[in-house]
Order: C-alpha cells, then structure tokens, then sequence
C-alpha cells in the first residue's frame, strides 16, 4: 500500500470516528474558513446530484467573548464538527439547488459557548417562455456573534443574530444584445435577548426592489443601467429608513477570463431620524479572473444603508476580495478579506471601521479528502471608550466528500 492510500485511509478512519449522531449545524467560515467545500455543479445531463460531506477542525481562539480593549481577553481550544449536505436538480427547463451546512462548536475550557449555528441556502431557477426566466433565492443563517453575520453598522459582540434575505424576480430578453430584469427582496434581522447590548442591536426588516438593464453594445462591452428601492423599518425604535439609487456604467471582458464593471450615480436617502431627504454619491466598481481552479475578485462599493445595529442610516463604504490558487499537484491556497467603513448620519452615533481576514492552505489527498491549515482575523474599531476589538483563530481541518448522481 503507498504512503498517499495510507494516509487517504487514515483520514477516512478519523472523520468516521468524530461522526457520531450530532444535531445537524452550519459551518462556522469565520472559524474554519475551506473552500474546498461540496462541489455542487451540474453538467448539461438532467438529473439530481447529492454531495454530502463532513468536517472537523480544531482551531485556538483568543478572544472567545469577544470583548474590547480594556477588557482580559479570553482564549481558549474549539473543536467543530461540521456536516454538509448539497443537492441539485438540472432539467430542461427548470434548476434547483440547496445547500446546508452547520457547526457544532465545543470548547475545551469554557464548555458554556458551545454552540449550533445553521446556515441554510436555496435557489430555484424556471423558464417560463423562450425569452422570459423566473428565479428566486433564499438565505437563511443562525450564529452565535455578530462578527460572524457581518450586518452593516453592528458593532462585534458575542450575542445570537439571525438573518434571513429573500429575492425573487424575472428576467427577460427583450433583444438579441438587451435584456431586463425586475427583482423583489425581503430581509429580516434579530438578536438574542442580551440586556447588555439592548442599546447596540435592534434587528428589524427590510423590503424593496431593483431594476437592471443590460445592453451588448459590442462583444465585449454592455451598458448598465441599475434602480434600487429600499425601505427598512428597526424594530426596537421603530425608526424607518427608505434608499432610492440610480446608477448607470458599463461592463467589459477583457478575455475569456477577465472582466471588470463600474458605475456611478446617486443616492437619495428619506429617514424618520435625519429629517429632510439627503443626497450622495452611489458606487459599484470590481474586477474578477475566473480560470478552472484558480479565481480572483476585487470588489467596491459605496452608498446609504440602513444599520439594524446602533440605529440609523450610514454612509457605507466597503471593500471585498478574495484569490484561490492551486500550486504544485494537490496544493491549494485560499485567502478573502473585507474591509467596511460606517459613517452614520445621525448626531451622536459612533462611526465603525470594520476588518475580515481569512487564509488556508490545503491538500487535495487522492480527491477523497482535503487537509488544511486555515487563519481567520476580525478588527474594528467603534468610535467610543473600549470599542477596539481583535478576535484572531488558527487552527487545522480535515474535509471530505462524496459527489453523487442520482438517476
């Protein structure tokens, strides 16, 4: 037997071992981030394809509870085990996919955090005539501290949040080089009940919808056209937020790979607690490169956006980006940050400036399993007395999975 089947068996023993009847959870990225997840794409062939998969990581965190600066920061060993499980339908008219993944966090000292958290997704796909195509999505998340939901405007504590985003819409080929797309969505956010941070989070719903227009004005390069309607309501003070933006810009390959967009307008923003309507700038710019295995993504964005964290709306700016790169033979890394600034408009509600980092390196053992070594980081400062906070992990995970056709 080679060392590589050795190895391949040693690690199919061990996840059998830690794969004992659990409450089924959703993985934790921001603790074990892997993008060496379920591979749920279909051919052209209809069908269903299941994969499911399992993970167990270990990894140290040092600073479980979350707290700011001033504060001991706590740390301690997680253990997580996380199954997975994605199923696809394609068929001639119609394409369906969900995915489910949970995480069921045990520390080692302080055994009172463990924790389940859920994240749940599904999208359906329907072609309602030869030019006209339904869709809708759903996302639906359950986690243990607001770090890991990354809303707009809320400040990281270790408190409960619960997030679900709906879409819906149409999409329609007016022409050979035109096509219109009309698109609904519903948010709802909610915290645990925590007394100690009842002035901070405050939840809520939003509702409203977008218009976007593509023209193909050559090969390589279409015209964009985007309006977006938004009216959220915060649920504790009951103030309501409504965000108009008009954007218009172009989109151009470079090659079979590479593309990049821009666009520009303005925003308008009608609030209950800024009084008259405000005006600002609205942008959208990003690059990506999209090869088989390897990919890279560039993203920025700035606009008004309603905060369900200290209340009241914030001029957002947010910067996003994410590389994938396999080396040698089975060696592949990974590495997404995030960076997001909250300037709020109303008097006396502090500004946020917000900091994501995830990295792994991995190795594919014989397409049965992958073993990975991953690091995550979160920073942000709030703009008040002890409102720096730094929550680091490292750790190590083993991932496997079966990829599966149902007929």
């Amino acid at each position: 037997m080679t060392s590589t089947k050795r190895l391949a068996r040693l690690v199919l023993i061990a996840v059998a071992a830690i794969s004992l009847p659990l409450p089924i959870s959703a993985q934790n990225p921001n603790i074990a981030p892997s993008t060496s997840s379920p591979d749920t794409t279909t051919n052209t062939a209809s069908g269903w394809i299941l994969t499911p998969a399992i993970s167990a990581s270990t990894a140290w965190d040092n600073n479980v509870f979350v707290q700011g600066e001033g504060d001991e920061g706590t740390g301690d060993l997680v253990n997580i085990i996380n199954p997975r499980l994605a199923a696809s339908y394609d068929g001639r008219v119609s394409a369906f996919s969900v995915n489910y993944s949970g995480a069921f966090l045990l520390y080692r000292d302080l055994s009172e955090l463990n924790s389940f958290d859920q994240r749940l997704s599904a999208s359906a796909r329907r072609r309602l005539t030869r030019h006209v195509t339904w869709f809708a999505e759903n996302a639906y998340a359950s986690v243990p501290t607001t770090e890991l939901s990354g809303l707009v405007g809320v400040p990281f504590v270790r408190t409960g949040s619960r997030l679900e985003d709906f879409r819906s819409g149409v999409e329609a080929a007016l022409t050979k080089r035109t096509t219109l797309a009309f698109v609904g969505n519903f948010q709802w956010i909610a915290f645990d009940n925590n007394p100690a941070f009842v002035s901070q989070l405050h939840g809520g719903q939003g509702i409203g919808g977008e218009a976007s227009l593509r023209h193909q004005i050559t090969a390589r390069t279409s015209l964009l056209a985007d309006y977006g309607y938004q009216f959220a309501h915060i649920s504790e003070t009951g103030e309501t937020f409504a965000v108009q933006t008009t954007e218009g810009g172009l989109e151009h390959r470079f090659s079979e790979y590479i593309s990049a967009f821009a666009e520009g307008g303005i925003a308008r923003l009608d609030a209950t607690v800024v009084g008259q309507s405000r005006i600002g700038p609205s942008i959208r710019a990003g690059l990506s490169r999209r090869e088989t295995r390897s990919s890279l993504q560039v993203s920025y964005s700035r606009t008004f956006v309603p905060s369900y964290g200290f209340g009241g709306t914030t001029q957002n700016e947010e910067l996003l980006g994410s590389v994938t790169v396999p080396f040698a033979r089975r060696f592949f890394a990974n590495a997404a940050t995030a960076f997001r600034r909250n300037e709020p408009l109303t008097i006396g509600q502090p500004s946020l400036r917000s900091f994501w980092f995830e990295g792994s390196i991995g190795y594919d053992v014989n397409g049965v399993a992958q073993i990975e070594g991953f690091f995550g980081g979160a920073h942000q400062i709030v703009d008040r007395p002890g409102g720096v906070v730094n929550r680091n992990r490292i750790g190590v995970q083993v991932v496997t999975s079966k990829r599966m056709r149902i007929h």
